[in-house]
């Protein structure tokens, strides 16, 4: 009888021993799931937020390969090696290459304008953030020669126009302005300004821009204007000559382009263009 009930004990404990261990088997691969699932989890987690960067980068990255390719190919068309070594000019030489450029890529040929945020902050703050999203309307329109060339840089919906003007540089404090009727904050809101210098149109603050092309000092219209980038390479004004030989019409006071000339931004720095290469391009 007491063996019986050693042997009853026995499978007992074999039987309880053999449970336990099903029992933690089942938690073991249960906790293992769990575990799984909650790395899945965390990585498509980190995969979702990383997508939007990695798309960026990569439509940039396809994007300056195109770019690249555009500039060989305009090489090659002029009979330039594209892996030949360039030759640096001395105008170019005594640019600073701190500087950041805006190039109006026109059918005619690139404006370059060297951005000025020593005389107003805010409307270089208003290309980078129209660079940045796309501009939807960017265009020359109006052609007064050999003075005046103007065009719109915007996109409406997503950049909104600054409404602060430029600053009055030390020196032109004094400068008489004379002021239209119309125009409540005429003041000093830039220096007088010189060939090439490029500004808001009507002493306001965007999106209408004009360029300077008088060959003497404008000293007409004192320092109304916000100035905010500055043209300072022959081949740009070469361009703006071209611009004034295409048709044109008047529209009232105004002297319009019969065709308005569309063109693209490409953001780059004095350096980069130096060598051929641009930073960015919209």
């Amino acid at each position: 009888m007491q063996k019986q009930n050693q042997r009853t004990l026995t499978r007992t404990k074999a039987r309880t021993g053999s449970s336990l261990k099903t029992i933690l088997s089942i938690v073991f691969v249960v906790a293992g799931s769990i575990s799984i699932g909650l790395w899945i989890g965390f990585v498509r987690s980190v995969r979702d937020k990383a997508k939007p960067i990695v798309d960026k980068l990569t439509a940039a990255q396809k994007l300056r390969g195109v770019e690249v390719k555009a500039i060989h190919r305009k090489q090659a068309e002029a009979g330039v090696n594209p892996s030949a070594p360039l030759a640096r000019s001395e105008e170019h030489d005594t640019v600073d290459s701190s500087k950041q450029l805006l190039i109006l890529a026109t059918e005619i040929g690139d404006i370059t304008i060297t951005l000025r945020p020593d005389l107003s902050p805010e409307s270089v703050q208003y290309i980078l953030n129209l660079f940045s999203v796309g501009c939807a309307n960017c265009k020359l329109y109006r052609a007064e020669k050999p003075g005046i060339l103007q065009g719109i840089i915007a996109n409406r919906q997503k950049v909104p126009v600054s409404k602060v003007k430029g600053l009055c540089p030390p020196g032109y404090e004094h400068v008489k302005n004379n002021c239209p009727e119309w125009d409540k904050s005429c003041a000093c809101h830039g220096p007088e300004m010189t060939r090439g210098m490029v500004a808001w149109a009507a002493g306001d603050t965007g999106p209408d821009f004009f360029i300077d092309n008088y060959k003497r000092k404008a000293d007409w219209w004192g320092t109304q204007h916000t100035v905010w980038g500055e043209i300072q390479d022959a081949a740009s004004f070469a361009v703006i000559d071209k611009i004034w030989a295409l048709p044109t019409h008047s529209a009232g006071d105004l002297i319009m382009l019969n065709k308005e000339i569309t063109f693209d931004l490409i953001l780059s720095s004095a350096i980069e263009h130096d060598s051929g290469y641009t930073n960015a391009h919209l």
